[in-house]
């Protein structure tokens, strides 16, 4: 199957600057039934965004209630928090990086707005360095986001965005977009190394 991206790049942009709306982006199914309980609980609107890809389960939910990160995977030299579908290839990557000797945290951020800051800053803090990893145009989505919280705390960090780089999208195949747009494991543990020289 084909896979319009350019459909779906602005919308985290567009729905968290409507007032009152909260965003969130599951990972997996299991975060998909939290997303939607929560909602169905909520008297003000709530956008979810979800993903008709077979996804695997990460299995990780604890911080979700809280409207924090998830932590995927404890490391010390750079945070990498990845928003929806691209927290799996996020994890994959960290194990990519591993055998280069490059310890990273991973976390699956699927709480957009109120942005789950504590568990990512926390880490960041650790670490001085962090990446976002995001299905959207790097304008406006979960790594602004991320930037606006993170600075109006005060901590002193590096940081590095992946993510469709402010252009509209193409049509095809959903594992050739998602390398092509710097999204699959290996893409992202290249830009992580990149990063880190």
């Amino acid at each position: 199957p084909t896979r319009r991206s350019s459909d779906l790049i602005a919308d985290i942009a567009i729905m968290r600057a409507l007032p009152n709306m909260e965003v969130i982006v599951p990972a997996d199914s299991t975060q998909a039934v939290l997303a939607v309980d929560y909602a169905l609980k909520q008297n003000g609107p709530v956008y979810i965004r979800l993903n008709r890809n077979a996804l695997p389960d990460l299995s990780e939910t604890k911080g979700f209630a809280e409207r924090d990160a998830v932590l995927l995977k404890s490391g010390k030299d750079v945070t990498i928090a990845a928003n929806g579908i691209t927290a799996q290839a996020a994890r994959e990557a960290a194990d990519l990086l591993a055998k280069d000797g490059i310890d990273a945290e991973v976390f699956s951020a699927p709480w957009v707005k109120p942005f789950g800051v504590k568990a990512i800053a926390a880490s960041v803090k650790k670490t001085g360095k962090l990446v976002t990893v995001e299905e959207h145009n790097i304008v406006g989505g979960f790594g602004s986001t991320a930037l606006e919280a993170l600075a109006s705390g005060g901590i002193n960090f590096a940081y590095k965005a992946i993510g469709v780089e402010d252009t509209f999208g193409d049509t095809g195949g959903y594992d050739e977009l998602l390398d092509k747009y710097g999204l699959s494991a290996p893409k992202i543990a290249a830009t992580v190394k990149q990063f880190l020289k």
